[in-house]
């Protein structure tokens, strides 16, 4: 018996918008064995039909003969799919990943966590929604106008990026006026909702010297964290000396060697390993291994749809060092988490 691959791509209402740093439908990877089907996700490669086609190659090439097993999908992850040699590759490779977990799991007749372990670490873990991708024309009033319709839902923790105006190539002294927008709209969602915890993604914009600049302002807002503020990586750790508030990094990465990197030179007090560009389910949880060892957090990087959604609760059940989740706020209301495991401010880890 052999594995066969499809794809399914799922339009995503929200994911092209120029301003998303990740754009793009949810490309969704299934590998069928017998009766049952894994699901992994390949969405926001870049390149989706580069990314699909890396797949059939990989699929061809190292699984068409492949009868899963734990042991020889962790075989494979060391070897073969330890070192992509683009973010394309990354992808395709995070995909197949997820997909042969999930595949194994429907097999075995058990949850996807179990494979790595029982009982379950945590049962519930709080999720914030990133508003980026429920955004049209970015004013002030339609994010308040979101906030409220997020608040009205019972979300209280939310991930915003308002700093578009401010672009990489621009000097610190052209910067800091083009920040004011972003600043003024933080100002504006803390002061109509104040009992809502912001996190703000800046999405490696700006320079260190401006930076230092308004950190006494970001400060006055309150907020939960600072995601990836300056375009040099090492400049996260001067951030990290001058305020009380965690910076957040790594969504990006691939493989457990370069979150050890971020984590040994103390470039983030957060990390954030995505379950579609780190290498998979199985990568993720080693990454999350790491970070227990250093006491470090972790909240997985998740703008993501269903299937990246669903893995990516699997890897917080087996790690205590999960402290939240990620998701997509879609501007047709909702999120891309199981409607059944999320109550309130916290998705329950069991009925997934």
């Amino acid at each position: 018996m052999a594995l066969k691959l499809s794809f399914v791509v799922k339009p995503d209402p929200d994911g092209h918008n120029p301003n998303l740093r990740l754009k793009g439908d949810w490309v969704e990877l299934h590998l069928s064995y017998g009766v049952h089907t894994g699901i992994g996700e390949a969405s926001h490669s870049g390149d989706d039909a580069a990314c699909m086609e890396t797949i059939r190659q990989l699929c061809d090439v190292y699984l068409r003969h492949f009868h899963p097993s734990l042991k020889k999908i962790r075989h494979l992850e060391n070897t073969v799919f330890s070192s992509p040699p683009d973010f394309i590759a990354a992808t395709a490779m995070s995909a197949v990943n997820q997909a042969l977990y999930d595949l194994l799991a429907k097999q075995e007749g058990i949850p996807v966590w179990q494979l790595f372990g029982e009982p379950p670490v945590q049962t519930e873990i709080p999720f914030y929604a990133t508003i980026n991708r429920a955004l049209r024309d970015r004013t002030c009033q339609e994010y308040l106008q979101l906030c409220g319709r997020l608040v009205a839902a019972g979300v209280t923790h939310i991930k915003c990026a308002p700093f578009d105006a401010v672009l990489r190539e621009m000097s610190p002294d052209e910067q800091l006026p083009a920040a004011n927008k972003g600043l003024a709209i933080l100002t504006e969602i803390k002061a109509a909702f104040p009992s809502l915890k912001v996190r703000v993604d800046f999405h490696n914009r700006f320079h260190l010297e401006t930076f230092k600049v308004l950190l006494p302002e970001l400060e006055a807002l309150a907020l939960e964290w600072l995601e990836e503020p300056c375009q040099r990586a090492e400049s996260s750790a001067q951030v990290r000396k001058m305020t009380g508030i965690p910076v957040a990094a790594g969504e990006i990465f691939f493989g457990a060697g370069e979150f050890i990197r971020l984590m040994d030179k103390g470039l983030a007090d957060i990390i954030m390993p995505d379950i579609k560009h780190v290498g998979g389910l199985g990568p993720l949880i080693a990454v999350c291994r790491e970070a227990e060892a250093r006491r470090i957090s972790v909240s997985p990087h998740n703008p993501s749809g269903p299937a990246a959604s669903r893995l990516s609760l699997h890897a917080a059940a087996v790690s205590g060092v999960v402290s939240s989740i990620e998701t997509a706020w879609l501007s047709t209301g909702g999120t891309t988490l199981p409607d059944n495991a999320v109550v309130g401010g916290k998705v329950h880890l069991i009925a997934i």
